[in-house]
């Protein structure tokens, strides 16, 4: 046997097996790179996921408080949703509701057009 040969061979071998390791080391680093990227990527998207829910969340109970303040009756969805999202309002939304329910009862119970024009009077004045 060549013993030049032979170390040839080893040296050959001992040369690829630093280059696969190199090769091996830099997929890992580039895979790492690109798992950190997607992570970056991930927290951005995550963010503006959040923001738009915000926004959402904002403009439905924006919505519901107009629709409260210009005294129409909310459906129960609405309310179910202030009651988990907004309890302040959602205290607002049944007193006016009782409030709305109590002026019909009392007009229910008027029995001249004095009366309820007596009655829208009482309650201007108590709005004012």
């Amino acid at each position: 046997m060549d013993f030049s040969n032979m170390a040839e061979l080893s040296q050959k071998i001992n040369s690829m097996t630093l280059s696969l390791q190199k090769s091996e080391t830099k997929i890992k680093f580039k895979k790492k790179a690109e798992s950190e990227n997607k992570t970056e990527r991930q927290r951005l998207i995550d963010s503006l996921q959040k923001q738009i829910e915000d926004q959402k969340k904002n403009n439905s109970l924006s919505a519901i408080d107009t629709k409260l303040r210009s005294g129409k009756v909310l459906t129960a969805d609405e309310l179910s949703y202030l009651k988990k999202n907004n309890p302040e309002l959602y205290q607002k939304a049944v007193e006016a509701k009782r409030e709305r329910e109590q002026y019909k009862n009392e007009l229910k119970s008027c029995k001249t057009k004095d009366d309820v024009q007596r009655l829208r009077a009482a309650k201007l004045l108590n709005f004012a």
